[in-house]
Formats: C-alpha cells, structure tokens, sequence
C-alpha cells in the first residue's frame, strides 16, 4: 500500500516525515466562555487531519496530486494508523494546498496538503 491514497490514487510517496497525523477535538455546540473567561463544554468527539508535504515534485506528480483533491468534494483518504500499524480509510475534504517552484530546470516543487476528516 501506498503511504496515502487519494480518490483511490496513490499519492506520490512523501518526503520522511511528511505525513503527519493529527486528532482534532469536536466540542458540544454549548461550548463557550463563561464570565470569568473559562472554558467550558464538552468534547463530543475526535476528527483527523492529515498534512502530506512532497518535496522535489515533478509537473506530473502535482497533476496527479491535484487531480485526486479536484476528484470531489468529499473523498476517501486512505493511510497507515500510527497505532495498529493497518490501513485505515477515512472520507475527509481538503483545506488550501500550497506548492512552491523550487527549480525551473528541471522543473520541481514542493506542496503542502491539509485533509480533514468529514
């Protein structure tokens, strides 16, 4: 299995460490400030978000790249779970993605891409 499957398309391999895996926490809708500027609610649960970074990109590793995040809107996002050590699959949406021209000849980039958990 790839590092990272998009739309059932594998991502080019990332750079070492450019696959990090993170929890974000789902608070309660009655979440909020009290008057005395504490925090108070509850989490109701957990979503991920995965940043995938690649380095030296060719012109047809970021076409495959934004051809998979272009696919749809909500698309499933396949990765290795750091803890079971097994592929998971997840539906997520992308945030912004970035990529810098690193070098005109031969012609590379780097991109940076946000997945977050539908």
């Amino acid at each position: 299995m790839a590092s990272l499957r998009i739309s059932n398309v594998n991502m080019p391999e990332p750079d070492e460490e450019g696959l990090e895996i993170g929890e974000e926490p789902i608070w309660s809708a009655s979440t909020g400030r009290s008057t005395g500027a504490k925090m108070i609610g509850d989490i109701i649960g957990y979503k991920t978000t995965l940043r995938y970074s690649k380095t030296g990109a060719t012109l047809d590793e970021i076409n495959t790249i934004e051809t998979a995040l272009k696919s749809t809107v909500f698309k499933p996002v396949a990765y290795k779970d750091t803890k079971t050590k097994k592929p998971v699959t997840i539906v997520c949406y992308n945030g912004p993605w970035s990529k810098k021209v690193v070098s005109y000849n031969p012609e590379r980039y780097d991109i940076v891409v946000e997945l977050i958990e539908q």
